[in-house]
């Protein structure tokens, strides 16, 4: 176990990095539209370019992985990212922004998988509730951050700088750990899927159901964060900066959350896990489409809280439909779907709605979507 601590810190550190890197247009994104000139619709849709890229990127990870090693893939992934963001801060045009996040999409997708393969590899099956949890406490500590650097940022230096920066940042980070991938940790080397790898798996009913968890999995943290700096600026009134310094603490919370949910997971399982986390999920979010912006941050901070908890719970399940050489391949297979329709359509649904006046509908929809996981999450085995 111990020597798979410091691989674990610094992937953490990383994920947390490249996280940071894609989550910053939410909050940047009320800035942005008035800067570029973008409705509602169109705002909405610009996660729809990242999730399609990240969605092409998912599919192919396992061949990219295949030839260049999981650690390699990573490392590209992260300096992919911080260069996109370079790309988007020198953008002016709506069609130059829907491609660099297309291009962000398409190489921060090519994480994950080799991320969970390294880490499940290094450590012993019994505790991946708890090494997942701490893995995911990097979109925690991002889903945080981003806000807050934002409200304290965008007034000195302005969303093209303050993303530049954060672009820099990501090279950096992605440089280091190449430099340091001059060998494999176990599991580190793997062969490219085969089409006899992939079949089985995706004949399976409950693959399927994973997507579709995943899919209101996503939905619940990416896919409302995306868009609740605009609910929250546009359908119940706060000013820009107050917004994000609100939705960054109120996830302050789920930083604990997100740690004694790998705890959850070794004690009750990980199906009454996510069953109980997204029905906290759902009132939540079923609460903050029709309340104002005082009972709202309650709301917000509840639901953040426990909307974390999926992950550890949904990537552990995942983990232990494949074996060890396909762990990889069934997140690649799993994510891209799942990311696609929570992470991109969902906002730009909410977009759409918000578009036609009915902002506070496209939240109530979140969280009918939470509740439809909670049946589903009772056909886990």
């Amino acid at each position: 176990m111990a020597a798979g601590i410091p691989l674990l810190v610094l992937l953490t550190f990383l994920f947390w990095l490249s996280f940071l890197a894609r989550i910053v247009i939410g909050p940047l994104l009320p800035t942005m539209e008035k800067a570029l000139g973008l409705d509602h619709a169109q705002a909405g849709a610009l996660f729809l370019w990242q999730s399609t890229g990240y969605f092409v990127a998912l599919l192919g990870s396992g061949h990219v992985a295949g030839r260049l090693g999981h650690r390699r893939t990573i490392a590209i992934a992260v300096l992919g990212t911080g260069l996109a963001l370079v790309g988007i801060s020198q953008t002016s045009s709506l069609w130059g922004l829907r491609g660099w996040l297309a291009v962000q999409g398409l190489v921060g997708g090519l994480y994950l998988p080799s991320a969970i393969a390294l880490i499940t590899a290094s450590f012993e099956p019994v505790r991946w509730g708890r090494v997942l949890a701490v893995h995911e406490l990097a979109p925690n500590l991002a889903f945080v951050a981003a806000p807050v650097l934002v409200a304290q940022s965008l007034p000195l230096l302005g969303w093209p700088m303050a993303l530049l920066l954060l672009g820099g940042a990501s090279l950096a980070g992605g440089a280091v750990f190449l430099w340091q991938a001059r060998g494999e940790v176990a599991g580190g080397s793997v062969g490219p899927p085969r089409q006899s790898h992939f079949l089985p798996i995706l004949r399976q009913g409950r693959f399927w159901r994973m997507v579709l968890l995943f899919a209101i999995g996503i939905t619940g943290t990416i896919g409302v964060y995306s868009i609740l700096p605009l609910y929250l600026v546009n359908a119940l009134g706060m000013e820009s900066g107050r917004a994000n310094m609100l939705l960054g603490w109120a996830r302050l919370p789920s930083l604990a959350t997100a740690l004694f949910g790998g705890w959850c997971i070794d004690r009750f399982g990980a199906r009454s896990t996510i069953g109980g986390v997204l029905a906290i999920s759902a009132l939540s979010l079923l609460v903050l489409g029709v309340a104002g912006p005082g009972p709202a941050t309650w709301c917000l901070v509840v639901q953040a809280a426990a909307a974390v908890g999926f992950f550890p719970a949904g990537f552990a399940v995942l983990a232990r439909l494949a074996g060890a050489g396909q762990r990889n391949l069934i997140v690649s297979l799993v994510i891209p779907p799942a990311f696609l329709l929570g992470g991109g359509l969902m906002p730009a649904v909410i977009g759409a709605l918000a578009e036609a006046g009915l902002f506070r509908q496209g939240i109530l929809l979140c969280g009918l979507l939470m509740l439809l996981g909670v049946l589903a999450a009772r056909r886990i085995p």
